[in-house]
């Protein structure tokens, strides 16, 4: 073409060295394997295996240059450790497979990591290789104007054109030639160096003796990692169950919820949702927890891992841990299970037998997240029918806990947990509650007997106190057998609005109620009327009678009352009397005869007096009435009166 590219490249030879080499095919291999990360010694690599996720550590090193401690491998998953398909002058990969052997004959227990040998380039390979090096330097970001600084604008643009078509066709060919070394393609002519051929099963080498690596069979080189973790794993976990469906968290609790349903039903049979059936075939079958057809709409709750675990637990004849049932998982073949898969197990298995979870003596709460391995399965002493009946029905009455009928460990260990957590957080008021009515009624001169509302709040207060300090195990039967003093309903009640009903006698007012007991004038009658509607309120349960707005409605009444200036006593006119003249005892007048002379009248003290004009005959009649109600006693009602008759219609 006449453009000068061998005098760009001549500049950048200098970057062609077995670092930058070594950097490029690990940037390359890290591409196809799907591994990312910039760690200059190691990587963790995720993959799925059979719908289960899996990682892998993986490390790019020369073999022969490793010490014993990057081979060891003390974690969980593999370790793979991939070699460079060149080494310095004079070492070849036979080199690499004497490191292991000895590395081998070092540690007889050998090592999860598996080690992939590639056959070494051949001189043109790794003259590929090295020109693809400098021209990915020259091409990267700013150098290019940097090298070709010396040509005309024109000539530039051709020249890194001309450059930008031989890197392509250099990634080729070097791709090829990794696929060739690293054993997915056979000999390629010219890629390899025929002087140190490997055999194809000695490019992969287990450090585990119980695993021998076969060559994976792959499209490109991440499918052939992934085969070979595979076969590593199968021969790790040779009871792998096949699943159909991811096993993720989100995945196992719908299954989880569908396998807790069976379990507490009577015949391990329950309905399945159209959505999820597929989901829980393909997750509860492979895990051998029960069946669920292709065409089923019930899934049916198996008896494996019980059979499984009892026959396990009887052998050991010892309290079973958590921990114990994950080995015995893994017996008689090790599958391997995810942990969150394992707990599904283990949960069924609980719920399936009547079991609860402890730790140090004392329940503990568990999730598909959260089981230790530390926590002890311990058998629950189930109440009996007729406790547990009496139980269910309190809880939901009284307490606003509701549960399956369905006699289990775990429902009964759920309820004791929910009552305890509930009557910890009521206990401080109920108790106050009950004292404070106690004290009020007792003040208002009520016999804290006939009180209802007392009698409710000392039985609830009672109950909660007694399930606060009863043993977990004990719960439902102090449930049971508590005293119902009024009714279910009443303590549900009282016990639900504890805290507001306390919250409203300690905010009440009751100096008020104390200063209108002592008004002595007409207004006595309206404040015994109040007093008495706070008795029968303190008296009555709630659902009876609601206790704030009626001490509300008091409270207003009471400060009228109060603020009510009282109108002054109508005094009775007494008639003036003419003294008699000295003397004289009578006189006496021709036709007129002279009434006796009495003697002044006492005042008497007026109740109420009101007068009224224009008033109709049902009107009249509507105050007789009122006052005759009212005024019940040895109070005297008189009535002055007047009246006018006047005539229906205008007169001319």
């Amino acid at each position: 073409s006449g453009v000068d590219t061998e005098g760009i490249i001549k500049q950048a030879e200098r970057e062609d060295n077995q670092g930058n080499r070594i950097r490029r095919v690990r940037q390359m291999l890290f591409e196809q394997l799907g591994v990312s990360g910039e760690d200059e010694f190691q990587q963790h690599y995720d993959f799925t295996w059979k719908n289960t996720s899996r990682s892998c550590t993986v490390l790019f090193k020369n073999i022969r240059e490793l010490p014993d401690t990057s081979f060891e491998n003390n974690d969980t998953d593999w370790k793979l450790v991939i070699d460079f398909p060149f080494d310095e002058p004079g070492h070849g990969p036979k080199d690499d497979i004497s490191q292991l052997q000895a590395f081998k004959s070092r540690n007889p227990l050998g090592a999860k990591t598996i080690c992939w040998i590639p056959q070494f380039f051949s001189a043109d390979a790794l003259k590929d290789l090295g020109m693809l090096v400098i021209l990915e330097h020259i091409l990267t970001g700013e150098r290019f104007g940097q090298y070709s600084n010396h040509l005309s604008p024109q000539d530039r643009q051709a020249a890194k054109s001309l450059l930008e078509n031989q890197r392509s066709v250099l990634r080729t060919r070097v791709q090829n030639h990794l696929d060739a070394a690293y054993g997915l393609d056979a000999i390629t002519q010219g890629s390899l160096d025929t002087t140190h051929e490997l055999e194809q099963h000695e490019q992969f080498v287990s450090l585990d003796d119980g695993f021998d690596p076969q060559p994976p069979v792959a499209a490109n080189l991440g499918g052939a990692m992934n085969h070979l973790l595979s076969q590593a794993l199968m021969s790790e976990f040779p009871g792998a169950p096949n699943f159909e469906a991811e096993v993720k968290i989100g995945n196992l609790r719908k299954v989880q919820a569908v396998l807790s349903e069976a379990a507490q039903s009577q015949d391990g049979r329950v309905a399945v949702e159209k959505t999820i059936r597929s989901l829980v075939r393909h997750i509860a079958n492979p895990l051998m927890l029960g069946e669920m057809g292709h065409d089923a709409t019930h899934f049916v709750l198996g008896h494996h891992w019980r059979n499984h675990f009892n026959k396990k637990a009887a052998e050991a004849s010892s309290t079973i841990s958590v921990g114990q049932l994950r080995k015995w998982i893994d017996q008689p073949r090790a599958m391997g299970l995810p942990k969150e898969a394992q707990n599904l197990v283990i949960l069924t298995y609980a719920e399936q037998t009547n079991r609860t979870f402890v730790y140090h003596n004392a329940p503990v709460e568990v999730s598909l997240t959260n089981l230790s391995n530390d926590y002890v399965l311990q058998e629950q002493k189930l109440p009996d029918e007729a406790h547990w009946s009496i139980a269910v029905s309190r809880a939901a009455q009284i307490f606003g806990e509701a549960v399956s009928p369905l006699k289990k460990a775990t429902t009964v260990a759920n309820l004791s947990a929910a009552l305890k957590k509930k009557s910890s957080e009521v206990r401080s008021s109920c108790g106050s509650l009950q004292e404070k009515l106690k004290d009020r009624l007792s003040k208002l001169g009520v016999d804290p007997a006939n009180s209802p509302r007392l009698t409710t709040a000392s039985a609830t207060a009672s109950l909660v106190e007694k399930l606060h300090a009863s043993e977990a195990s004990q719960v439902v039967s102090a449930l049971a057998s508590a005293a119902v003093a009024t009714t279910e309903a009443a303590m549900g009640e009282c016990l639900s609005k504890a805290s507001q009903l306390l919250a409203t006698i300690e905010s009440t007012n009751w100096e008020i109620f104390d200063a209108i007991a002592k008004l002595a004038d007409e207004r006595q009658a309206v404040a015994q009327s109040i007093r008495s509607s706070i008795a029968q309120a303190l008296q009555s349960d709630e659902h009876v009678t609601a206790l704030g707005p009626t001490l509300k409605e008091a409270q207003l009444k009471a400060v009228r009352l109060l603020t009510q200036t009282p109108p002054p006593p109508v005094q009775v006119p007494v008639p003036a009397v003419t003294p008699p003249i000295a003397g004289v005892t009578s006189v006496t007048l021709p036709g007129v005869t002279t009434p006796p002379v009495s003697k002044p009248t006492a005042t008497k003290k007026i109740l109420e007096s009101e007068t009224r004009s224009d008033l109709s005959i049902g009107e009249l009649k509507k105050i007789v009435s009122d006052l005759e109600q009212k005024y019940t006693g040895k109070q005297v009602i008189k009535f002055n009166a007047s009246w006018i008759v006047e005539e229906n219609g205008d007169t001319e």
